[in-house]
């Protein structure tokens, strides 16, 4: 019932990376339901596919050693043929794609920024997603809630932290609920409301 792929800091250092802490620790959450459909050996289960009624749940890594202070990401040349290996399985073309990983596909407008903190390859992916017919791709780095569209009918949303207490309302802690069906019939966030303690519908901004 859970699914998970890891951030930045889950493979912060070289030897974290090497040693796949993170598949090692949550293993039970990053299995394949198409074992040997898409899964590379040098990266360690990525990518997984789970197969859940209606929605294809594929699990990607970008999450790669960098230097202190800087928290791009790369999904690489290896993980992406696999990728659109995926999309083309029967299995997953039967099915609405969830693509989850944690860098977005659009890189900050500021070049320093999308170095710092950018996903290296994302012009590459949004031109392989770009024949995709329905979708999602779920995201976080940014911890804030936004949505931007890959292509006409594939959306890219991102979600703030769980646990963040910010003034920003598009920052404030929350979670996002998505229907999937033969597309996506619902996408509706929620936020923290500090004076009630309750959680709130509000806008995914564009």
């Amino acid at each position: 019932d859970v699914s998970l792929v890891p951030g930045n800091h889950d493979a912060y250092t070289r030897g974290s990376h090497r040693a796949r802490r993170f598949q090692c620790y949550f293993g039970e959450y990053i299995t394949s339901d198409l074992p040997g459909a898409a899964s590379i050996p040098g990266l360690g289960r990525f990518p997984y596919v789970r197969l859940r009624g209606p929605a294809a749940i594929i699990g990607l890594t970008s999450a790669v050693p960098r230097p202190p202070l800087v928290a791009s990401g790369e999904l690489g040349r290896e993980q992406r043929m696999a990728l659109h290996a995926v999309l083309a399985h029967e299995e997953v073309q039967k099915r609405t794609p969830v693509i989850v990983q944690h860098h977005p596909p659009h890189n900050p407008e500021k070049r320093l920024k999308a170095i710092m903190s950018g996903l290296v390859d994302a012009t590459e992916e949004r031109e392989l997603l770009a024949d995709v017919g329905r979708g999602l791709l779920l995201h976080g780095l940014q911890q804030r809630r936004i949505r931007r569209d890959v292509s006409n009918v594939l959306t890219a949303v991102g979600s703030t932290s769980a646990s963040l207490v910010d003034e920003d309302e598009h920052r404030m802690g929350g979670f996002n609920l998505y229907e999937i069906d033969e597309g996506v019939k619902r996408m509706e966030a929620f936020r923290l409301d500090r004076g009630t303690g309750a959680f709130v519908s509000t806008p995914i901004p564009v």
